[in-house]
């Protein structure tokens, strides 16, 4: 584990080697970079937090520059000083329209039920309800969009009033 002032110009001339090799930053503890036998390089940060060691991985080189790097792994390690980790806690959804995405992503399957509640989703409950802010949504919003729909679809209705119960838990 070689340590090394990692600079733009190492970066780009540095040479695989038949194993994977790591460069430590010296200016910044908690740095590397990593280059792999094909040639692809990797930056990423090692941390403790609750006496367990972590790796993450930040991005490849070029595409991430080393100042963006450099900037990213700040952030990461200030997060570890304070016993947050980063990829645990990942930031909360700030509207129901945010809620929504987050929750087809997790939910997302390839199947027609799938299909439905995210065209549910965004026909019904983003369209109407997508903007407001998640600690200002009250009941009354949820009671008028239900009440919309069952106006014309009582079915559906229901489901949406399923979904976004579900949602919501």
């Amino acid at each position: 584990m070689p340590r090394k002032r990692l600079a733009v110009k190492f970066c780009q001339t540095v040479k695989p080697a038949a194993k994977q090799v790591e460069f430590w930053d010296t200016t910044l503890t908690g740095l590397s970079l990593l280059v792999h036998p094909g040639g692809r390089k990797t930056f990423c940060t090692k941390f403790r937090t609750h006496a367990k060691q972590h790796r993450r991985q930040i991005g490849p080189f070029p595409v991430v520059s080393l100042d963006e790097a450099r900037e990213r792994a700040r952030d990461i390690l200030s997060n570890a000083a304070r016993g947050i980790d980063s990829a645990l806690a990942p930031e909360a959804p700030r509207s129901v329209a945010d809620l929504s995405r987050l929750y087809i992503e997790h939910r997302s399957r390839n199947s027609k039920s799938t299909i439905e509640n995210a065209r549910m989703h965004s026909r019904f409950i983003v369209a109407e309800l997508g903007r407001i802010p998640l600690a200002q949504m009250r009941s009354d919003d949820l009671r008028g969009l239900v009440q919309k729909i069952g106006e014309a679809t009582p079915v559906q209705a229901n489901r949406v009033l399923a979904e976004i119960k579900t949602m919501m838990n």
